[in-house]
C-alpha cells in the first residue's frame, strides 16, 4: 500500500551561455515542484484498471476497487489527492513517464531529453509499509490514502533486536494505519470507515478491518514510535525499549520507554 521512492533525474541537452545544461539549484526547485504537484502524497491509480470504478464528483473523486480475491476499497477525496495514470497499471514506470513529460515541458529550450528513475530505498533489515492521513496537517499529509515504506529499528535494554523489528514489520505490512478518533464504524465491524474534514476538503476511506491497525492518536511518525514502544513495554514491563520509527527515506522519530 505504501511506497517511498528515491527520485533520480537526468537532464540532457546543449550547454547554455553559462557553460551548463541547467544550474542545479533552480533545476532541483523546479523538478521538486513538479513532483509535488503530480505524484507526491497522492494515491496512484491506473484509470483503465478493470478492477476499478471511479467517477468525478463535485467534491473530487469517488472510487471503488475490488481485487481478484473480492476484497474491496472505497475512497472519496478531493481531486488533488489522486495521480491518474493512463492505462491499467499503476506503477513506478507509469509515474516516471508522466513526470518526464511534465518536466521536459517546463525546462529551458536547450534541454532535449529528461530521464526519471524511481527506486526503492535499499533497506538492510525489516521494513514496514502503511497508508494513512493526518487531518490536522497543513500540507499534503492530510490526504487520507498516502503511504510510506520505511525501516524500523528497535532496541531492548540497549541492544538492537531484529526479532522485534521483523515482528512489527510483518504486523504492519501493507496496512492502513488509522486514528481511532476518525473511525466512523464500530471497532467490531468487518469493515472500517475512516473520515474527516481537513483544509483540502473531506476525506473518507472504507476497507477491510483486517487490513487496518488502530492507534489512539494522529498517525505521525512520532506517535507511531510511541505506540510501538508502549506496546512492547506492556508485553515486557521489565525491559527498556527504544524505537526508531522511520517515515519515508532518512527521516523519523525516536521513542524511549526508559527503565
Amino acid at each position: 500500500m505504501g511506497a517511498s521512492w528515491i527520485v533520480d533525474v537526468v537532464l540532457a541537452g546543449k550547454l547554455n551561455d553559462q557553460g551548463m545544461v541547467f544550474d542545479f539549484g533552480p533545476a532541483k526547485r523546479e523538478i521538486k515542484r513538479i513532483i509535488d504537484q503530480i505524484a507526491d502524497h497522492k494515491l496512484i491509480v491506473g484509470q483503465g484498471d478493470p478492477c476499478l470504478n471511479w467517477q468525478e464528483t463535485p467534491a473530487g473523486i469517488a472510487l471503488e476497487y475490488t481485487d481478484a480475491q473480492g476484497r474491496s476499497l472505497g475512497l472519496r477525496s478531493p481531486r488533488q489527492a489522486f495521480c491518474l495514470l493512463p492505462g491499467e497499471i499503476a506503477d513506478a514506470s507509469g509515474v516516471s513517464q508522466l513526470l518526464e513529460a511534465e518536466i521536459i515541458a517546463a525546462m529551458p529550450d536547450n534541454i532535449t531529453h529528461v530521464q526519471v528513475d524511481l527506486r526503492n530505498e535499499v533497506i538492510d533489515g525489516a521494513a514496514y509499509a502503511y497508508c494513512h492521513g493526518l487531518k490536522k496537517h497543513d500540507g499534503n499529509c492530510q490526504r487520507i490514502a498516502h503511504g510510506h515504506r520505511s525501516r524500523i529499528h528497535i532496541y531492548a535494554d540497549g541492544k538492537r533486536s531484529t526479532d522485534y523489528e521483523q515482528r512489527w514489520a510483518n504486523q504492519w505490512q501493507d496496512i492502513y494505519l488509522g486514528n481511532r478518533e476518525d473511525l466512523q464504524s464500530s471497532p467490531q465491524d468487518a469493515r472500517y470507515v475512516f473520515a474527516y474534514e481537513a483544509e483540502q476538503g473531506r476525506f473518507e476511506i472504507e476497507l477491510d478491518a483486517k487490513k487496518c491497525a488502530l492507534i489512539d492518536a494522529e498517525s505521525t511518525v512520532e506517535n507511531i514510535a510511541t505506540h510501538i514502544a508502549q506496546a512492547l513495554k506492556r508485553e515486557q514491563p521489565g525491559v527498556s525499549f527504544k524505537v526508531h520509527a522511520y517515515e519515508g527515506v532518512n527521516k523519523g522519530a525516536i521513542a524511549d520507554t526508559g527503565q
